[in-house]
This record gives C-alpha cells, structure tokens and sequence, in this order.
C-alpha cells in the first residue's frame, strides 16, 4: 500500500486505472499502483488543466495538469510528468515480437536563442531597408495629401533644397506601397519588420523571450509516447527550460527577477511534424516561443509565459492535447504571423 495520498477539493469518485502516471528522475520513474488511480482520477475530473496536492511522509507536491509538472511546495524544486495511456500500452505489446532487443535511447537535439548584439541587429534592419525601399514621388505624396505613418508629419512638394531621392520611401512589398521617411522606417524596423498600415511582415519577428532559455528535442519510437490520432508514427518531445534571472530592458520591469518555467510540447514524428518543429525552432531561436509576462493560469506576475505560439502539452485529451487534427496546419498560420514560412528554408539544432 502506498503512502503517498492525493488531496483535493470535494470528493472524487473512483475510476478505472487507464493509464500510469509517471515522474522523470534519472529516466521515467512510474508512481505506485494505487497512487496512479488517484492522480488518473483527479486528472480526469479537473478536465486535464487543474493542479492538486500529492502527499507523503514529510512531503508534499503540486501536480499541474497544464504544465505537465511536479513541483515540491516547500522547496520550488520540479520534476517532469507525464501520462502514459495503457490501453496504447497494451495495444503496442500486443503488436510487438517477444524478445526484441530494446529500443536505442532517442535521438536529442539542444536549441538555443540566438543572442544578437544590438549594433549586428541595428546594421541587419538597415540593409533589409535598403533591400526593400524603392524611392517614392514625393510631388504624388503631396498632391495626394498623404503623411508618413510614423512621425505623422504631411509631405511636402517642392522639398527644401538639398533633397535627397531616397529620403522618402516605399515598401515594396506592400500591395499599396506604403511610403515613410527613410529615416522613420529605420527607426521602426530597429523594433519591428512589419509594415504598420497593412501588416506584411518583411522579416520574422524578434521576439523578447530571456537569451538564456533551451528547446530540448528527444525522439520517441512508435508505441513509447503515443500521441492520439499518430498511432502510426512516433513522437517528438519537446522541453523548454528558462532558469529564473533579471529582467532586461525589453521587459516589463526591467532589473527586477523574473521567475523561469519548464514546459513540455509534443509532435507526431511525421513529415508534417517535421515541418512544424522546424518552424518552431526558428520560433524560438528568434525568441518568439516566450517571454515575461503574467501567467493567465496561475496569475503570478513576472514570470515566463508562452509567447503566443500554441503548443501541444499534452500526448491525449484536453483543450491542450491530441486528437486534434487542424492543430498542424493551426499552428503554422500563427507562426506565419510572425514571419515564420514554411518555404523560407529549414532550421537547424545545434
């Protein structure tokens, strides 16, 4: 008999054992018999996104069903979770020779924001606005009444003497070739690359997640992590890990602690798959995936949180796992918005 116990608020009906839960120690350590039915059950009734107090001899840990996460109250230390569906299980072995060789330990990739000085970036976005300027008619601009967008100041025609053709420009991207000063884009795409009258995004984003964040990718054979709805393929795993540090200047307060995170993400590993997480590694190498906000979840203020790409977190069931069958194609228009293409070329690990 265990001694660990669950407690939560209101009573929980008992329910079949589905599936074991495990916690990650040194590999994946499962959780004892009749302590895996009363997570199962607290996870099913909190409908996969509510958190619960487990319990032992002089311990105690919240099990967050979002975040996939055992964190010990009294230290902040914390585990990974996760859970392991039996009926998979069962099927798998069933499907599997007796006395096959073990699998090979997965395959693992480590990805790390990509840490831009300011000068580098600052001289990047002047020579994409050179790339993408084509002179405007300043006499046209006028006539038409027509004012950049950034300083908000009218064009006017004749212009004082000297005056030089490439001041005034437009993009040449933009359906209607928005114009600007050239100095005023400039200073607008030393923040963003994203035209601000019609939104076409000229290069992807950088976004403001802390430089010091890890994107772990581990690979899973058919059968050992299943996703549902990918019975036929395997898994990727993906973990991303921010340790607690300083606010910089492009966050809401700057020199104050922020509080890190470690969450889990999870993609069939098919060519779809494939495409999607080189999409997001792009994403988050670009600092898009996070960053410093309040979490909607927990509330806590000056903390990590996502940064609007979705995630699947969870292998089965819930808002947040699978099935899903749009989810690939979903995700790929989001990270389009931040000037994340598919065709712009692969990212690699390093």
């Amino acid at each position: 008999q265990s001694t660990w116990g669950l407690h939560c608020m209101g009573a929980m009906a008992s329910a079949p054992l589905t599936a074991v839960w495990q916690f990650e120690d040194n590999g994946w350590q499962p959780y004892p018999p009749d302590t895996c039915a009363q997570v199962e059950n607290a996870y099913q009734s909190s409908g996969h996104t509510g958190s619960f107090v487990l319990s032992g001899p002089g311990r105690k840990y919240k099990l967050d069903f979002h975040s996939m996460t055992q964190t010990n109250t009294s230290t902040g230390f914390q585990r990974r979770i996760r859970r392991v569906d039996t009926e998979d299980d069962a099927a798998d072995a069933n499907d599997a020779d007796e006395g096959d060789a073990e699998a090979p330990a997965p395959a693992r990739q480590i990805v790390r924001v990509d840490v831009v000085d300011p000068e580098t970036l600052a001289a990047e976005r002047r020579a994409l606005v050179q790339a993408i300027a084509v002179p405007a008619s300043l006499q046209e601009l006028a006539e038409a009444h027509e004012r950049c967008v950034v300083c908000m100041e009218d064009y006017v025609f004749p212009a004082p003497e000297p005056f030089d053709p490439l001041s005034i420009v437009k993009l040449n991207r933009c359906l209607s070739l928005h114009a600007f000063h050239r100095d005023c884009l400039e200073a607008l795409f030393s923040s963003s690359t994203r035209c601000p009258c019609c939104f076409v995004i000229y290069k992807e984003l950088v976004g403001t997640a802390p430089v010091t964040g890890v994107m772990q990718i581990d690979r899973h054979a058919v059968g050992e992590l299943p996703l549902r709805g990918y019975k036929d393929c395997g898994t990727i795993e993906i973990n991303y890990s921010f340790p607690s540090g300083i606010q910089g200047p492009e966050h809401p307060c700057p020199g104050e602690e922020f509080s890190g995170t470690h969450r889990t993400a999870y993609l069939p590993d098919n060519a779809e798959g494939n495409k999607v997480l080189a999409l997001l590694i792009r994403a988050f190498k670009a600092r898009l995936s996070f960053t410093v906000g309040q979490s909607i979840t927990t509330g806590e203020e000056n903390t990590v949180v996502w940064g609007g790409v979705h995630h699947k977190t969870s292998p089965h069931g819930g808002p947040f796992g699978y099935p899903d069958p749009t989810y690939l194609s979903r995700v790929q228009e989001e990270l389009a918005a931040f000037g994340i293409f598919a065709d712009d070329g692969a990212a690699s690990a390093e």
